[in-house]
């Protein structure tokens, strides 16, 4: 399991406010076989575990995902990303070594009870003391017909990434007598491109690995029920 696919298809998408991301299509070679395992992990939304993430994580430890993707991923982090001043290889070999299979699942009822969670974010920043993450990634694990949407790409006043973790003072202020519909209140905001712009999204697609620096603002493409008869899965990697 978690063999990568020799004829992956990858492309670089350049000019996203001087930063890079990767897409990989076919990225897993058996990847009918890594979905059946996330479809049985244990989810929780416990905050420890599943951290933001605007429903449940799953979290296995798997020594196969630390043995047969770390080279692939050292290899793409080196090539893809020429304008960095290198990487540091402890934070990027001590962050790989807590690697574990971790799949993050979200559904419609996830995303009203924590609609924060889409909400464009980093998983490092400036100020943060306790984040050494370099890079971050997803590979979606919903069939063809389940996709819908996929992960945004943000500026914040034309800056792509931000010094510290904050929440606008507009989610901040919302009223009690509308927090029944907080999400869709998010959610509007965030397509007004004011702070947040869109700068590039990746769409979701079946057995799709996008790779991206971990100080770049992101986020969940993701609206009410297009998640209603299943779950939206995808591996996540830190590193």
């Amino acid at each position: 399991m978690f063999e990568v696919n020799p004829s992956m298809k990858i492309e670089v998408i350049t000019g996203i406010k001087g930063r890079n991301v990767v897409v990989i299509d076919d990225f897993y070679l058996n990847p009918d076989e890594i979905r059946e395992r996330a479809m049985n992990l244990n989810y929780t939304g416990d905050p420890e575990v599943a951290g933001g993430v605007p429903g449940t994580r799953g979290v296995e430890e798997e020594s196969e995902v630390k043995e047969k993707l770390k080279k692939i991923y050292r290899t793409l982090c080196e090539l893809y990303f020429p304008y960095r001043e290198g990487i540091n290889e402890k934070d990027f070999n001590d962050n790989w070594d807590r690697q574990s299979f971790m799949v993050n699942s979200i559904n419609d009822e996830g995303l009203r009870e924590k609609p924060l969670g889409i909400l464009p974010h980093q998983d490092w920043w400036e100020n943060n003391n306790e984040s050494t993450f370099q890079f971050g990634s997803v590979i979606y694990l919903n069939k063809e017909e389940e996709c819908a949407g996929g992960t945004k790409f943000y500026s914040h006043f034309g800056k792509i990434t931000i010094p510290e973790d904050w929440q606008p003072q507009w989610v901040i202020d919302i009223p009690p007598e509308v927090r029944h519909i907080k999400f869709q209140h998010i959610y509007t905001r965030i397509k007004e491109n004011n702070p947040y712009r869109k700068e590039y999204q990746a769409n979701m697609k079946y057995n799709r690995m996008v790779l991206y620096e971990a100080d770049i603002l992101h986020g969940p493409e993701v609206d009410l029920y297009q998640f209603s008869n299943y779950n939206r899965i995808n591996q996540v990697l830190f590193m």
